[in-house]
């Protein structure tokens, strides 16, 4: 989709200017922002780091505080009205002279502790009108937002999305373009963007972290190219507890839990290549797939290489391949590892798409190829979701192993 063409003169000096703003602090501060900083005599949390990181941020929120307040300022002197940008508590704020009213620009991350912060709790003049524009998307959280500041205001303060305050002041179409140039200084300013904050996988955040997985595991609209009756004994069977398993402390379980917390956490649309993310996946239906023949087929025999054949509970079946557990499967002598259940047809259905899977998504990035587009990882992700409930819903493991 195309953005509209800004014609505001105002909201393209805007533009301009922030963009030049941010571009200089990069290029002359930024060897300042991280060197200068002293060491503490204790770190934890990384300490240090989170100081630069900080002060980087609040240099940065205060470029973009001076940038919005300008052009806003610009917006109602075309109004005829006499306006001026005095500081407020964390930047600057536009005065609007024929109303008496203030108008600050208040980013999301200032509401931490609200009503108790400095921009908001101060003692204010009787006669002063203060007009908080709080720079969120107009939607139902953003809305709720809104109404908490308003709840809390008295009669001279009002909250308000930006949307609606531009929208009021000066026209839907001064909106339409001012939100086109949010999303041009977003996208530029990401080649100037240093850091990120990466969330520790500490003991407490992992079992939080357990639980968002086992909600996606259950919710997650899978896809199965077999009759729906036997697609429903597999999703009645993984839903039972046996995915529960990926939520263990086997290895292919580690392996998922990395791979997703990566993809949940540090996935970004950066310069990196994203084999990273998906080499868990990747990894955990192998593990798995060696756990669940070894679990319901320890009396079986398996052909590694060119015909020979090992027990699958000896130590020459680590060597199997994934191909090779693959056919094992794949052969109706062994369907007795299976649901007894399914027929014959949808063994050869489920197997046949396990195959795709490892010649398309495993093989077909693993190998030789860099996967740069983050759209590849949504899909080997989909796809390797879809392998757990294949293998899980269909072999006969036992539920609680």
């Amino acid at each position: 989709m195309n953005e509209p063409k800004i014609t505001n003169e105002h909201i393209r000096f805007f533009i301009d200017d922030f963009v030049d703003r941010i571009s200089r602090t990069y290029n002359e501060n930024i060897l300042d922002i991280v060197n200068e900083t002293p060491a503490g005599i204790v770190n934890y949390n990384n300490i240090l780091l989170l100081k630069k990181a900080q002060k980087y941020v609040r240099h940065t929120d205060l470029i973009f505080s001076k940038s919005i307040c300008g052009l806003f300022a610009s917006l109602f002197r075309d109004k005829g009205l006499f306006t001026r940008t005095p500081q407020d508590s964390w930047g600057k704020c536009v005065y609007v002279k024929e109303t008496g009213e203030f108008y600050h620009f208040i980013p999301l991350e200032k509401f931490a502790g609200f009503p108790k912060v400095p921009w908001f709790s101060g003692v204010k003049e009787v006669n002063e009108k203060h007009y908080y524009v709080v720079l969120v998307e107009k939607d139902s959280k953003g809305m709720a937002l809104v109404q908490k500041g308003n709840d809390a205001c008295e009669n001279n303060s009002r909250f308000s999305v930006i949307e609606d305050f531009v929208c009021s002041e000066f026209g839907r179409q001064t909106w339409i373009e001012l939100a086109s140039a949010f999303h041009q200084i977003e996208k530029t300013s990401r080649q100037f963007q240093w850091f990120d904050l990466a969330e520790v996988c500490s003991d407490y955040n992992k079992t939080a972290f357990i639980k968002e997985c086992e909600s996606i595991l259950l919710n997650k609209q899978y896809h199965l190219d077999i009759p729906e009756a036997h697609f429903r004994i597999i999703k009645d069977n993984f839903d039972k507890d046996r995915y529960r398993l990926l939520l263990s402390d086997e290895d292919f379980a580690k392996s998922f839990f990395t791979s997703e917390w990566l993809f949940q956490k540090q996935m970004k649309n950066d310069n990196l290549d994203k084999t990273y993310i998906v080499a868990g996946y990747f990894k955990s239906i192998e593990q798995l797939l060696a756990y669940c023949i070894k679990t319901v087929s320890s009396d079986g025999y398996i052909d590694i290489f060119n015909g020979r054949n090992v027990s699958v509970s000896s130590t020459d079946f680590a060597k199997a391949t994934l191909g090779n557990m693959q056919h094992y499967i794949g052969d109706l002598n062994n369907r007795k590892i299976f649901d007894s259940r399914l027929s014959n047809r949808s063994i050869v259905l489920l197997n046949r798409q396990l195959a795709q899977w490892i010649k398309e998504e495993r093989n077909g990035f693993f190998h030789k190829d860099n996967i740069s587009d983050i759209g590849f990882v949504d899909r080997i992700r989909d796809a390797t979701y879809n392998m757990y409930l294949l293998i899980l819903g269909s072999l006969a493991v036992q539920s609680g192993r």
